[in-house]
Formats: C-alpha cells, structure tokens, sequence
C-alpha cells in the first residue's frame, strides 16, 4: 500500500507529457520555452511598421531562428526594421525552406543564405508572368550560391519550386526539383530522412512529382553503403505517399525490392509488410496494372492465411488494366471469391455485397470500354464467375447495376443475368442500346446466344435497336449484305431479334399520308433482301400491299385543298440554295438547314451559312474557324440563331462547345448548359451574349435566351435537306 502512491505520481508525468506532444502535433502554440523538447522550437512575436500604415503596425508569428530572414524578406516589401521581438511560446517545427534551413543548419554560413532573400523575394513575384525570365534568375542566383555554399543548393531549388507551384507552373517546378536532387548527387550531400520525407510528400500532392523521381531517389539510396535506414526511410515515404490520396506507380514494387535486396532483408515478409500497409488505403484502387501483377503471388499468399485481406481484396475493384485476368486470378487463388458465391454466411466486414461487388466489376469495364483507344474483350473468367455468383445472387435479392446511359452493361454478362433471373437496374431513364457492333466484333471465346435478351420484353428493344446500328454499317450500295444476315441468323438471340423487328415494322399502325408512308418505306428500303424475311414472310406480303397510290392521291387532295402548289413557294430559298450550290460546285457537302430566327431560316453548305428571311436574304456570312473544326462538322454539325440581325454560330469539339458571334468571330466563349462531349442530350442551349453593347440591345427581345428558345427545332439532328423544291409558306 506505501508504494501505491509513488506508482500513481511516477505515471503521471508521462501522460501530461503524451498530451503535450499530442497539442504539438496538432499545431498548438504551447507557453514556455522549449527545452530539450525534440522536434519544437522558440516562437516569437515581431512588430513591423510600414511607411503606408502610419498608426498601424504588423505582427508575424515566426520562429525564432528565421528572424533574421523574416526581416530581410519585410525590409523588401517596405518594413522596417522590427520595433520589438517578444517570445511568445514553444511551437512545433515545420519542414523549413531556404534562407530558413541554411540558418538553423548552418548559422556561420548563414550570411550566404540572407544576401539572396531580396533577390528571391523578386524572383518569385517575376515567376507568375514571366516564368523563363525568373527561371534563368534562379540559375544565376543557385551558381552563386554553388561557389560559396553548395550545401545549400538543395533547399534553395526547393524553394525556387514552390515560388513556381503558387503560379500553376508545374513543369518549372518539377524541373527546380529535379535539380536540387542532382545537386545532392554531385556534391554528395549527405540526406536527412525526415526531411527528404516532408519535401517529396509536399511536391507530390502538389502534382510536382512524377514516379521517375521517386524511381531516380530508390536507385540512389540503393548505392549508399549503409541500405538499412534508407530502406526504412523510402518504405515509410512510399507508405505516406499512397496515405496522403496518391496511388502506387508501376515501378514501387521494383523500387521497394531493390532497396531491400540492398538492404538485406526478406523480400516475401518486406512484401506483406507493404500490402498490409497500403490495401485499406483509398488510393490504392487507383494503382496501375503493373502494380498488382509484380505482387499477385504475394497477395495470394496473404490472402489464403488472412480472412482479412480477403475481405480487403473484396472491399474495391481496381481502376486499371489488371481487370479481370489478374484480378480475379489473385481473388481466385486466395479463394476470396467464394465470399462472392458460397452462402450469406460465408463473408467479411471488410468485403463489398456480391451484388455491390459485381456493380463495381462492372463499371470499372464500361469506365475503360468508353476510352477512345481501350480494347476490353468479353472474359470467360469473369462470365464463369457471374454463373457460380447468380444463385447468391438471386437469394439475396440485391440488383446489379448498370451505370451510364452511354455505354451499356456487357452483352453477355447482360444476357447471362437475365437468363438466371437476377434483378438488374439500369441508372439512367431509359434501358441504352446494346452494342452489337462490339460484341460481333469481339473474337474472344465466351459469347453467348443472347436468347435471354431476345426474350426479355425489357431488353429486347435494346438489343433491336443495337441490331439496327449493326446493320447499318454492313450495307453496299443502299443494302445490307447477305453476309451480314446470315451470320445474324446464326446467332438465336439475334435472329429472335430480327424477326421481331420486321415483324412490328410491317404491321406498324397509324403511317397515313404521303410522307409519313415516304418515311418509313425509306427506312425499310436497305433491307430489301429475300434473306430477312425468311423467318416472317407474312411481313413482305404486308408491306408489298401497302397501297402508294391512294396515300398520294390523298396527300395531293388535302393539298390542293389548302392552297396552289405555286403558293408554297419561298423565292428567297430557292435563291439561297441557288447561290450555295454554285459556290460549292461539285462538293462533297449538302445544303441543310441549320438554325432559324423566327421568321428566317439560317442554310449551309460547306462553311458558308445564308440567312433566310420571308422577302429576302438577309446576310451572308462565312465561318472562322479552322479545316480541322471543319472536319469535325461531317458528323457533329454546326448550329446557328439569328438574333437581331446577327448570326449566333456555334458547334462542338472533342474539348467542348464554342460558339461566336458574327459581328466579332474573334472572340469565341463557351456556350452554358452545353452536355460534355458523348452525352446524350437535348439541343444545347446557348446563352452566351455576343458583347456589353449586345446586352443591351437584346434585353428585351424575346430571342435573348437560349438556341432551345427558338421557335421550332430544325430536326432532330440539326440538319434538313434542301433543295429548290423544298416547300415553306411564306409569312
């Protein structure tokens, strides 16, 4: 009992010193000076007044250390010297930069340091305007500093960095990093951990560093005689870095590898050691193909003895190509998968729901087929995966989802849902066209029949609709190819499809009159082969009754009755397209309609736009832009209002929509409420105004808005044919 009392005092001490090195670590200013404390420094209080501030002065919380510096850095803005200095307190010390390190490290040489803080000061304001200029700057400035005190070299290209990253210049400031490391090689410094560790991080999250900086400092540490605590010392950076929200690069593993090997140390154990380390980490989704495949044994290895990091393995799918050959061969050989198709029992806190799972699977395939030069083949893995999971699947009555309205789920993974009856939904308003184009083309053992699909009142109209766009683009000389038809009717789910297309085509309700009947045999006309309507021949018989005659002898009835043909006619049109046919002579591109301002109608052809109006052409006007833009407009046409005698045009590129005004085409702006490129959207509307004065002007006009407020919509495509007959009454 006697010594109950000393045990209680004796720890005492030991958690008020935990809670004051938790406030430190938190940044708090804490009284007193710091002592023998590690890692603290003086904080002092320093008073400037400033010639423009005649009763007021300034007040800088700075170490007491850098007050030298602090003061050269103010005298250079206009300060004068501090009117007093108070200690205020111990704080934390914080990764310092140049002229600070040089005077904490190196006080004797300091004066080298301080002679370049007003030349500093003025490189770096020069930076943001005139980054060559201030670049150049620096290099003098660092060859001065090489002859007195290279040491110092490091820190002050670090700083010369940072004065580059305030001003969004990354590739200056990669470069004045990449020379303070050069510096440290040539006049072999010596490095400190910690704080090579606090400038690596800071440049990294600030997008400075790419992987062959961190791949460059692996090799280098690998040649110091003593590999052990610069193991250590990159291991933890590689750890901090992946923590901070960086994924691993491509070369970690090597890098890592290479510094144990020197090192001495166990390559399996240093490999676990990391992927406990970096696998609950966010940013660990995001690592590169290389990156799984160099650890895929020792993940599997891992994984078959831990239920954790099976759990892990289930808790994210990663973003890159390792998807699904190496992916699911690791979740394979450490038999996570049977978390994803064994009984609801069989499962880990950490693990994603198979349906979540799949979902996620899923989307990071549709993410990586939508990229312009991905090529994501089917995967019988994957697919035999999807089979084993659609008992649990169904059993535990969760939906898979489809993500995007662009780019749908796989056809087979689709079809083999459907087929097992498990719940699908689809995040977007409707149900997107199934891309047969793709799958036809995708040559890879494992497709299916698609008999699901065909049979699904939900996806069938999809899987129509895919089989349309296929069909297109195997057509010669306005047909489709026999080749074509007959591989379709290879495939059940598809010739399933094609019957039924047929079949509603032909016994389609409600397609009176001349040009409604026009229409749709027009969209029939490219399948006029004996090869579609085998399965349906009741469909050709249909459609060979279709009686023409009595539709045109209706059409010309209701159009006699509402007025002369000659009272349709539009001079001014027919003027128009005279005048865009004789510029073009010979071309390639068709005279549309492009846009309207209510009552005129805005035509072109080619790059040239004409302006319509009821008596008249009112404008003319051709378009400023480049044949590269012009080419772009073969499949992405370009749009155009007329708003109070000026011609609003714009279109789309591969960055976005633009558009200019006709009266100043120089000054080009970005259309609002515009869908990035490859989103399905309605007419964009273009709201932009042309310049102050047209403000003005136009605020009251009822055309003020938008392209969408136009009156009527040129066509669903923005794009009529014309020609010299084309009818329109005249106001």
């Amino acid at each position: 009992m006697t010594q109950a009392p000393p045990a209680v005092s004796s720890h005492r001490p030991s958690a008020e010193a935990a809670d004051v090195s938790a406030g430190l670590r938190a940044g708090q200013i804490l009284p007193g000076a710091p002592g023998a404390r590690r890692g603290c420094t003086a904080l002092t209080a320093r008073r400037y007044t400033h010639p423009g501030l005649p009763e007021g002065s300034i007040v800088r919380l700075v170490p007491g250390e850098l007050g030298p510096a602090e003061d050269l850095a103010c005298e250079y803005l206009g300060f004068a010297a501090p009117s007093s200095t108070i200690d205020v307190g111990t704080a934390p010390r914080s990764a310092v930069g140049f002229p600070a390190w040089a005077l904490i490290n190196d006080p004797t040489n300091g004066h080298h340091a301080l002679e370049l803080v007003k030349d500093l000061e003025r490189l770096a304001r020069l930076a943001e305007y005139r980054a060559g200029v201030a670049k150049n700057g620096y290099l003098a400035l660092a060859d001065q500093l090489g002859r007195s005190a290279p040491h110092f070299l490091p820190t002050f290209y670090e700083q010369a960095a940072r004065a580059f990253l305030r001003h969004g210049n990354d590739g200056y400031a990669a470069a004045m990093f990449n020379r303070a490391r050069e510096a440290e090689d040539v006049h072999d410094l010596d490095i400190d951990p910690d704080r090579t560790r606090e400038v690596f991080l800071e440049f990294a999250f600030a997008g400075a560093l790419t992987a062959k900086a961190f791949t460059t400092l692996g090799k280098r540490l690998a040649k110091r005689k003593d590999a052990g605590p610069d193991y250590e010392f990159f291991f933890e950076l590689c750890v901090q870095r992946t923590r901070g929200g960086l994924p691993p690069y491509a070369g970690m593993p090597e890098d890592l590898r290479r510094l144990a090997k020197a090192a001495g140390r166990d390559l399996a154990v240093e490999d676990e050691r990391l992927l406990r380390a970096l696998l609950p980490c966010p940013p660990i989704k995001q690592a590169p193909a290389g990156f799984w495949a160099s650890y895929r044994l020792s993940l599997t290895e891992l994984g078959g003895r831990d239920e954790t990091i099976r759990g892990l393995l289930l808790s994210f799918v990663p973003d890159g190509a390792a998807i699904p050959g190496v992916w699911l061969g690791i979740l394979h050989g450490c038999q996570a998968d049977v978390l994803l198709t064994g009984p609801p029992t069989t499962t880990a806190p950490e693990a994603l729901g198979p349906a979540d799972w799949l979902s996620a699977m899923l989307a990071c395939r549709i993410k990586q087929r939508s990229r312009r030069d991905s090529d994501v083949p089917r995967s019988a893995t994957l697919l035999g995966l999807v089979e084993s999971m659609s008992d649990r699947l169904v059993g535990d009555g969760v939906p898979v989802r489809s993500h995007g309205a662009e780019h749908p789920m796989e056809t087979d993974v689709l079809d083999l849902l459907v087929a097992r009856g498990v719940p699908v939904v689809v995040d977007a308003d409707h149900v997107p066209d199934i891309d047969v184009y793709r799958w036809w083309q995708d040559e890879t053992p494992g497709e299916r029949d698609l008999l699901a699909l065909a049979r699904s009142d939900r996806f069938r109209p999809a899987l129509v609709s895919g089989l349309r766009s296929y069909l297109r683009t195997r057509t010669r000389d306005g047909l489709v190819v026999p080749e074509a038809l007959h591989s379709v009717a290879a495939v059940p789910g598809l010739r399933l499809a094609l019957r039924a297309w047929i079949r509603a085509e032909s016994e389609r309700e409600g397609v009176a009159g001349l040009p409604a009947q026009g229409q749709w045999l027009s969209s029939m006309a490219w399948l006029r082969a004996p090869e579609v309507f085998i399965d349906v021949p009741e469909a050709a018989e249909a459609i060979a009754a279709t009686d023409i005659a009595a539709d045109v002898h209706a059409g010309l009835r209701g159009g006699l009755r509402g007025g002369l043909l000659d009272e349709l006619g539009w001079p001014a049109l027919e003027e128009a397209v005279a005048r865009l046919g004789a510029t073009d002579a010979g071309g390639r591109d068709e005279t549309t309609v492009c846009g309207e301002g209510w009552p005129a109608l805005v035509l072109r052809r080619g790059a040239r736009f004409i302006v319509v109006g009821p008596d008249g052409i009112l404008a003319e006007h051709t378009a400023v832009c480049s044949l590269d833009e012009q080419e772009r407009w073969s499949f992405s046409p370009p749009i155009a209002r007329w708003f109070d005698g000026v011609l609003l045009v714009g279109w789309r590129t591969y960055h976005g929509a633009v558009a200019y005004w006709s009266n100043a085409p120089d000054q080009r702006f970005t259309p609002s409420g515009c869908a990035r490129p490859g989103q399905r959207s309605p007419r964009p509307s273009w709201s932009s105004r042309r310049n102050a004065a047209g403000r003005a002007a136009r605020s009251s006009s009822p055309a003020a808005g938008a392209f969408s407020r136009a009156r009527t919509c040129p066509g669903r495509h923005g794009r009529h044919r014309c020609s010299a007959s084309t009818p329109h009454r005249t106001s």
